[in-house]
């Protein structure tokens, strides 16, 4: 793609602040081929406000004009972006899969994870993809949804195509033998196929530049796989990924803690999806501090904010709430209409007075 002066402008390294941020709102002149882009490359940018806004911009950008668009894109992790953000969306996908510059490693992920019949016949047809890369035709064959009748055409269409056999069993190795590196595709994921910096505990911040450089680099089914064994400071990175499957794998990590749920709760920009997850976990919806922010939350589910609400036991926080300016509206009125509820039981309940003003005795 050859990207306009005001394109270039935007995305580069001593571009102003101010530019960058209006090229994140989509308020430059750019067609939706650029547009795309080069929210894309700010998705990844220094400055936290422009990447922000840059993510959540490129979460709305309407599907009619990335099914327009999309056929001119030619940037592999733009590609990759797209692909697993409308995996499920045959008119974005059918053209995404005929791009040369489509990753293989992305393809393959479509093949074996896509839930759409329609896309999975569009991967089939690409002979000339699954000729070049028979493993393309493998995670077909792994997918419980391709239909069986299409892995037998594909065999008789495409010559010396045949299924995987199971290896021989090994002979009994050496006591000093090691076993050979497994790929990341054949099971769970390996620490030993990522740079050190994303996994270790003890990655010091100053890190943290190199760190987002290898992100930015780093194609979507490959942060799925680093996701559930990243370390902290790519757990909070990859919890605000536009790949929901990459910010769900942040959430099974076992060394993930509490403490790095309540942060994940005060984020504006994680999708709705993971803030519905935290608020159904068992044990993370217990903490207080965890149900408070996600009242707060404009990105939680309404269901949840009315649940915690009514689980808050203090009038004067309930009235507080409902003055916040810190949450929206909706939320603001269902604290009040809680308050004025808990108001009128407690008079109801309440013995009458009698004309001296005074309550009236039991008899």
């Amino acid at each position: 793609m050859i990207l306009s002066e005001a394109a270039r402008k935007a995305i580069a390294a001593d571009s102003p602040t101010a530019t960058r941020m209006l090229a994140a709102r989509r308020l430059l002149p750019l067609s939706p081929p650029e547009q795309l882009y080069v929210l894309h490359v700010l998705t990844q940018a220094d400055e936290d406000a422009v990447r922000e806004t840059a993510l959540e911009t490129l979460e709305s950008f309407p599907k009619n004009l990335v099914v327009a668009a999309c056929e001119h894109v030619d940037d592999p992790g733009l590609i990759g972006f797209l692909a697993q953000k409308y995996r499920q969306e045959s008119a974005v996908i059918g053209k995404l899969v005929a791009l040369p510059a489509m990753p293989e490693d992305t393809l393959c992920f479509l093949s074996e994870y896509c839930e759409d019949p329609l896309i999975l016949r569009i991967i089939a047809e690409r002979h000339d993809r699954i000729r070049a890369a028979p493993k393309i035709f493998h995670s077909l064959r792994k997918n419980p949804l391709t239909p069986q009748w299409l892995l037998l055409q594909l065999e008789g269409d495409i010559p010396g195509l045949v299924a995987p056999t199971a290896p021989p069993l090994p002979e009994p190795a050496a006591p000093e033998a090691t076993a050979p590196a497994r790929l990341p595709s054949e099971g769970a994921p390996d620490a030993s196929f990522f740079p050190s910096a994303l996994i270790d505990a003890g990655t010091p911040e100053d890190q943290l530049p190199a760190i987002r450089s290898l992100l930015k680099d780093m194609e979507g089914p490959r942060r799925v796989l680093l996701a559930p064994i990243a370390n902290r400071f790519v757990r909070y990175i990859l919890v605000q990924d536009g790949f929901l499957d990459v910010a769900m794998g942040v959430l099974s990590n076992p060394a993930l803690t509490v403490d790095e749920v309540v942060q994940f709760c005060q984020l504006r920009n994680v999708s709705q999806d993971i803030l519905r997850r935290i608020g159904t976990h068992t044990d993370w919806s217990k903490d207080a501090r965890v149900r408070n922010l996600l009242v707060k939350n404009p990105k939680t589910p309404h269901f949840l904010v009315l649940r915690f609400l009514e689980g808050i036991g203090s009038l004067l926080e309930l009235e507080r709430l409902a003055k916040s300016r810190e949450v929206s509206g909706a939320v603001s009125h269902a604290a009040q209409t809680i308050v004025q509820k808990r108001a009128f039981r407690k008079n109801a309940s309440a013995p009458p007075r009698n004309a001296g003003g005074r309550r009236s005795e039991g008899s």
